[in-house]
């Protein structure tokens, strides 16, 4: 098994007032919705969910792993918390030739300060699993392929943001 992490981070404006802002954010079903990559599979409890990232490698190699989520909100300091949700059976690890699915770990963190008519807002996600090697893989040292998922992860992890602030952007302006 490797272990995988990966982290992104992103600061932008909003163009609306924190209270819109924060609002919109802490609908975590709705904004979840303009995501690539990430999927609202089950709903727990209020703010419990599983979400599966799921991605397909040039064409061929089917990456997916579920995790659990809990979201929170501290009104006092402005943050929206993702976190791993305990307590709930993971998903057996199931490797074939064309995918690979497993249990991996969510967290984020959303930041907002007002910023004259907008808000400000400092957005990180982080996703860690591990993952079985493919038998083809048996030569290539574990580094070497840790390296490669992690590059082609924290791609699709920019991609997830742009597309958050991308739909924001959208549902304000709708």
């Amino acid at each position: 098994m490797i272990s995988i992490a990966v982290a992104a981070q992103r600061t932008f404006t909003f163009p609306a007032d924190l209270a819109t802002t924060t609002a919109y954010f802490r609908a975590f079903k709705k904004t979840i919705q303009s995501t690539p990559y990430l999927h609202l599979v089950k709903t727990y409890a209020r703010n419990k969910y599983r979400i599966l990232y799921s991605a397909t490698e040039a064409s061929v190699y089917r990456v997916a792993f579920f995790c659990d989520i809990q979201v929170a909100y501290d009104e006092t300091r402005r943050l929206l918390r993702v976190t791993p949700l305990a307590g709930i059976p993971p998903v057996p690890t199931r490797l074939t030739f064309d995918s690979v699915t497993g249990q991996g770990d969510y967290w984020s963190q959303s930041v907002f300060q007002p910023a004259g008519a907008g808000t400000r807002v400092k957005n990180g996600i982080k996703i860690m699993t591990r993952l079985p090697k493919r038998p083809e893989m048996a030569l290539v040292p574990d580094q070497v392929v840790k390296r490669l998922v992690e590059g082609l992860m924290r791609r699709r992890m920019q991609e997830i943001m742009d597309a958050m602030i991308a739909g924001a952007m959208e549902e304000l302006q709708a």
